[in-house]
């Protein structure tokens, strides 16, 4: 959120330091009127050692990755447990998940709508999570990837 602030006023000509405006992510967030607690709380998240408990209680992940390999691990853990998630395309590699039950957003302001949206609409964030259980269940349970592999080795 900073360094796309300084970015956007930079651009506009203006010193990133000395003008203000209500553009900032947090600003967004309490003009939707999801109050100042809740609005500090997405920004304050720490190093949590059970997971379960904040996607039992936060609503969304937003996993704005942009570099890395491999699985998003903690993606699939939060798909898994019904968590709605806006993450990048980077963040979204090896998913191939429907947009039904995945939001990919590759640019800060798609990325901020697709955020404000599922924080404003609980029927789209109740949708898109249900919408990423049933794809991991159906796409990596036991039964998914024992099929998967019976079909490999009968194949060797």
């Amino acid at each position: 959120d900073v360094v796309w602030t300084i970015i956007r006023r930079l651009l506009k000509g203006r010193n990133p330091f000395r003008f203000s405006d209500r553009l900032h992510l947090h600003h967004r967030l309490l003009d939707l009127g999801l109050g100042q607690k809740r609005t500090v709380l997405i920004f304050n998240l720490d190093f949590v050692p059970q997971l379960e408990d904040i996607y039992a209680s936060k609503g969304i992940l937003i996993a704005p990755i942009n570099s890395g390999s491999g699985v998003r691990i903690k993606i699939l853990e939060a798909m898994a447990a019904g968590v709605p998630i806006v993450t990048s395309t980077e963040g979204a590699a090896g998913i191939n998940a429907p947009s039904e039950a995945l939001s990919i957003q590759d640019n800060n302001i798609s990325f901020i709508n697709a955020t404000l949206a599922l924080l404003s609409d609980i029927e789209l964030r109740k949708n898109q999570g249900m919408n990423a259980k049933i794809y991991i269940q159906t796409h990596y349970s036991i039964n998914s990837n024992s099929k998967a592999l019976r079909e490999f080795i009968s194949n060797i």
